[in-house]
């Protein structure tokens, strides 16, 4: 079992590592939901969804097989992916990229995580992209609608 959360100070071999360390696929990788309907704003709720939906993508690209589970706005938990791969080594990789969204701070470089997630939200919604978790991309255009609405009335 991973969890995103817990991986700091991380660099691609460090994940291998704990990757390796496990004890056989599926690998169990939580992403946290940080949000909960009624306690966060809508625009962080929106957020919350693009960033599970972008992480499931990146997982699936390194995944023979995939699966994950579907946590409502209401309900406060991680979000479960199972990834069965033959390529350790670039879901080490998806794996890292994620990070960079929680606790995890690149090494030499700058990288602008929300513009990728939403350069990927941006590409689904052009019809460039099918999503893997449609459901996570759904929750994420039904609260950003609800913050655009609530903008254009102030």
């Amino acid at each position: 079992m991973i969890e995103i959360q817990n991986i700091q100070n991380a660099r691609a071999e460090d994940i291998l590592n704990l990757l390796l360390a496990e004890k056989g696929q599926p690998f169990e990788i939580y992403v946290p939901k940080s949000t909960q309907l009624c306690f966060r704003p809508m625009k962080s709720i929106a957020d919350d969804y693009a960033m599970l939906a972008f992480a499931g993508q990146k997982l699936s690209e390194a995944a023979d097989e995939f699966s994950y589970s579907y946590i409502s706005p209401v309900e406060h938990e991680s979000i479960l992916f199972e990834i069965k791969t033959n390529d350790i080594k670039q879901l080490a990789e998806a794996i890292l990229l994620i990070t960079y969204g929680y606790n995890n701070a690149p090494e030499d470089e700058e990288i602008y995580y929300l513009d990728e997630v939403y350069d990927f939200i941006d590409g689904v919604n052009k019809g460039e992209i099918i999503p893997v978790c449609p459901d996570f991309v759904n929750d994420h255009r039904e609260y950003y609608m609800q913050v655009v609405e609530d903008d254009s009335e102030e």
